[in-house]
């Protein structure tokens, strides 16, 4: 106790004995709302801490998606500098125009003029011709006349020869083609692929048009989304997630399941269990799910589970960053160290390594552990943390299983990229006013995907649906 203190102490000992319990009384009543006011500030800096947080998320240390960065300075990313320079790096082969063989049209440009000896240069001998070659594209309509013959039997009957085209008057498979690609490629709205249309073709496009397209191609590529599926189905490793989106006014969910070489889309009012059944490619599978850590997941105990350390990456960098706890930023590099050292052994890193990781994993444990309790039980950083940490407990054989398993990666970007696409379009364009829109841009979209993986040139792989040829296609 300081002398000041202890002075007024014995100041009050020696007061009459009324006066003096009345001020114990005053002492006790302002102590207690002095004890009242500082759980208050301790309450609203835990508070102000909160939306401090809130505030500083972002893309790259949540699951906030990049558009709602805005105009914000981004934070340092994750990647190490490598020090490379910007662009393609000594020795890649790039990609340029070369001389062809075949053309469609050649142009001689004789020599003219005059020598600087004054000759005529018309009259000079011949040495060689140098080719110089313009690529160019030619975007013209063109019109085919059927002249579908029509004749009468001798008995009376009219007959027409049998041709593949009824009205009298339609649009071909490159125009409905192209309206198929505009649209659940380039995400064009259908004012814009009538101003496409009209601008490059000098056609007239009617939404009905588009929509009869779209609505033909759903219908023959049926046969091709089963087999995608099925293929998902077998393949070792599939990867699975989930996304909100607008459909008859009220949010419904898009789930995605994937390969490298495979996409599947489904759309479903639910989101959980109940979906991921009507999704089926989790119903009985027996090879490894990459999810987030969304937890209906793991109730589909047939398969394994790998978790996404990208998530899990930007969670840590949220807890260094915005509740500086050091832990994290350690974690982070374990894991990223882990992440290189399955690429620097060509996906099977020695077991010894594989140990020492394990160990260190469970080290930084401990010692996040002790941090976090270390903190008054009301500090909000204690309780992201011991959260996060116990994330970590429990789900380390799915955080660490790419270091065992070769064929799971260390992220779930796959079925994020195949997702981020679909959100797109419904940036671009809006939501579905009807459930079947919804399942028809889910359909061709996924056999846009896979063609893409598999680097079939969608155009052409629209085009061949329209025109009954089969697309060649890997399921495995």
């Amino acid at each position: 106790m300081s002398l000041l203190a202890e002075e007024i102490k014995t100041s009050i000992d020696q007061l009459p004995d009324g006066i003096r319990e009345l001020f114990h009384t005053i002492v006790d009543f302002y102590e207690g709302q002095l004890a009242i006011r500082d759980s208050k500030i301790v309450a609203l800096e835990g508070r102000i801490k909160a939306l401090e947080v809130q505030t500083n998320k972002n893309s790259e240390n949540s699951g906030k998606p990049p558009s709602s960065d805005g105009l914000k300075k981004k934070p340092v990313n994750l990647r190490e500098v490598s020090g490379k320079k910007p662009g393609a790096q000594k020795d890649h082969p790039g990609h340029t125009l070369k001389i062809v063989e075949q053309v469609e049209n050649r142009i001689e440009v004789p020599l003219s003029g005059v020598c600087i000896c004054g000759a005529c240069l018309s009259k000079a001998a011949h040495l060689r011709w140098l080719r110089r070659q313009v690529h160019d594209v030619e975007i013209r309509r063109t019109v085919t006349d059927y002249m579908v013959e029509e004749g009468v039997c001798g008995c009376g009957q009219v007959w027409a020869a049998a041709c593949e085209y009824q009205a009298p008057v339609q649009y071909g498979s490159g125009i409905r083609s192209l309206l198929v690609y505009f649209r659940e490629e380039q995400h064009l709205s259908f004012d814009r692929l009538q101003e496409v249309f009209s601008d490059v073709f000098v056609t007239n496009i009617a939404d009905g048009t588009t929509m009869a397209a779209l609505q033909l191609c759903h219908e023959r590529l049926q046969p091709v989304e089963h087999q995608i599926k099925s293929g998902i189905d077998q393949s070792p490793v599939q990867h699975n997630d989930e996304s909100g989106f607008r459909v008859e006014g009220t949010t419904q969910w898009l789930h995605v399941a994937a390969t490298a070489l495979l996409t599947y889309y489904f759309v479903h009012k639910k989101r959980g269990r109940k979906a991921i059944e009507a999704l089926g490619t989790l119903v009985g599978y027996k090879g490894k799910s990459i999810h987030d850590r969304y937890a209906t997941y793991n109730t589909f105990t047939e398969c394994g589970h790998g978790l996404c350390n990208e998530h899990l990456l930007r969670d840590l960098k949220n807890l260094y960053e915005n509740w500086h706890m050091p832990w994290a930023k350690r974690m982070s590099a374990l894991l990223i160290e882990a992440k290189q050292l399955k690429e620097a052994n060509s996906d099977h890193p020695p077991q010894s390594e594989i140990i020492l990781v394990q160990n260190r994993f469970d080290y930084e444990l401990q010692l996040a552990q002790r941090d976090a309790l270390l903190l008054k039980e009301t500090d909000p950083a204690r309780k992201m943390s011991l959260k996060l940490i116990k994330v970590f407990k429990e789900r380390k054989n799915q955080i660490l299983l790419f270091l065992t398993d070769p064929l799971v990666p260390f992220t779930n970007n796959q079925a994020e990229r195949d997702i981020r696409m679909v959100k797109l379009r419904q940036k671009i364009s809006g939501g579905f006013r009807t459930q079947h829109g919804a399942q028809t841009m889910c359909r061709i979209r996924g056999f846009i995907s896979t063609c893409r993986k598999q680097n079939i040139n969608v155009l052409t792989a629209i085009q061949s649906v329209f025109l009954n040829q089969p697309v060649v296609l890997k399921y495995a």
